[in-house]
């Protein structure tokens, strides 16, 4: 059974005995944002660090992810509470804390990029999530992340 930590609708199949997500499963994970993290460093708009994307209230974003994102986070990177402000939880000191386990959202936005070429650029890599959820049989929600991470 999973843990706590883990979304409720993953199969064991992707769930080891501890409750952790399936080792081969996390690396093909780390390949796909490895192969997207290649396909960016093409892109002439880079991060800057201003935290403004992850002030989601501040920037009127709204950030949603998979269950199988989030338990790669809470895998990789623990559970943090979420607070009313609307600040993603990972957030420190205008940094990311959660480099390792981030969502494909958090990935792909950047406040300074082109809103198309985020929006191309997400579904090509959701859809590659997809293929590997397939793989494994898992039913992936897609929900907006604070919220999601509340029910966690």
């Amino acid at each position: 059974m999973p843990q706590q930590s883990q979304s409720k609708n993953l199969k064991s199949v992707a769930i080891d005995a501890h409750g952790r997500l399936d080792e081969c499963l996390k690396k093909e994970l780390r390949q796909l944002y490895e192969e997207l993290a290649t396909e960016q460093n093409t892109v002439t708009v880079h991060c800057h660090q201003c935290g403004a994307c992850c002030n989601f209230k501040a920037f009127d974003h709204q950030l949603w992810a998979t269950s199988l994102e989030l338990d790669y986070l809470a895998d990789t990177d623990g559970l943090k509470p979420v607070s009313i402000n609307g600040v993603c939880p990972y957030m420190e000191n205008n940094q990311c804390t959660a480099r390792i386990g981030r969502t494909l959202g958090c990935r792909v936005f950047l406040c300074r990029q082109d809103a198309l070429e985020m929006e191309l650029l997400h579904e090509k890599y959701i859809n590659k999530l997809r293929l590997l959820a397939e793989k494994y049989d898992i039913e992936l929600e897609y929900n907006e992340f604070l919220a999601s991470l509340q029910e966690l």
